[in-house]
């Protein structure tokens, strides 16, 4: 209902926007604002069979004590990284945080496909009501605003009226996004043939017709996998960004010691490619 006003417009879907929604469901009214017209998450996100990480992946615990706590509120267990042991992931993805979250939420709060476009006082009182108007019109009015999404995302999307101060555009407009940009390869295996260590988890040196950085056993339960950092373009078809890091990752194993396993062909013997590509909008888009 565009006329009522909600205490809490949260802006963002990701894990930050949910949990923020978690913490306010049966305090006060609120509703979540989410670009997105089909997922919740962020750059939370999964294969959407066999449960392999495309988006974030790993926690370090115990020292993050809130996402450990998380962890716990949720009943979600975590497991060793299977080539470094201080690394942890967590059983049915990352996603699986940002699926526990949104089945305790009310459907009815979630706006999907709500891009919001501006953000503007219905007055010049501070105590009138925030007006957020998505790209296609519609409207939300709230007392307050969180806005959990990148701070550039906010400096070159949204309007705010009265408009924020320039010290506060200028550090919004110059911030990083952590991984904005990159490609998340894995490529899935029938077994595990390759030893954990340097073969599995190690970095590669990218360049041209080398798009991967980084490489490391994204194995799950029950499914066998490398996945791959890669700086690749968003053009790039699935068959040929495998195959480049596949022949970066023989030519690698060739160097370390590992010559027999490049020989025999083990990395062409995968049987299925995932890819998800992270941008700015922290949106991922995925293809098998």
């Amino acid at each position: 209902d565009a006329g009522c006003v909600v205490d809490v417009a949260i802006v963002g879907g990701g894990l930050s926007g949910l949990s923020i929604a978690m913490q306010l469901e049966g305090h006060v009214s609120w509703i979540l604002l989410e670009a997105n017209e089909k997922r919740l998450g962020g750059r939370l996100r999964n294969s959407d069979e066999s449960g392999i990480d495309l988006g974030a992946a790993w926690v370090w615990l115990p020292q993050q004590r809130r996402i450990a706590s998380l962890l716990k509120e949720l009943d979600i267990n975590t497991f060793p990284q299977p080539d470094d042991p201080s690394s942890t992931r967590i059983e049915g993805g990352a996603y699986a945080l940002a699926e526990r979250i949104a089945e305790r939420l009310p459907p009815d709060k979630l706006r999907m496909g709500f891009a919001v476009a501006s953000c503007k006082r219905t007055d010049a009182t501070a105590a009138s009501p925030l007006v957020l108007t998505s790209c296609s019109g519609s409207r939300v009015l709230a007392r307050r605003a969180v806005f959990a999404v990148p701070p550039r995302l906010l400096a070159e999307r949204v309007i705010f009226s009265p408009s924020l101060s320039d010290r506060r555009c200028k550090a919004m407009a110059s911030s990083r996004t952590w991984m904005a940009g990159v490609t998340k390869a894995a490529l899935e295996f029938p077994c595990r043939s390759w030893p954990l260590g340097r073969a599995s988890n190690t970095g590669l040196r990218p360049g041209p017709g080398r798009p991967a950085f980084q490489v490391y056993d994204g194995s799950t339960a029950d499914t066998i996998a490398l996945t791959f950092f890669t700086i690749a373009s968003p053009a790039s078809s699935a068959e040929a960004l495998a195959s480049q890091c596949v022949a970066q990752l023989s030519e690698h194993w060739d160097r370390c010691g590992c010559g027999d396993l490049q020989k025999a062909g083990v990395l062409e013997q995968f049987t299925r490619k995932m890819l998800s590509i992270s941008n700015l909008n922290c949106n991922l888009r995925s293809f098998c």
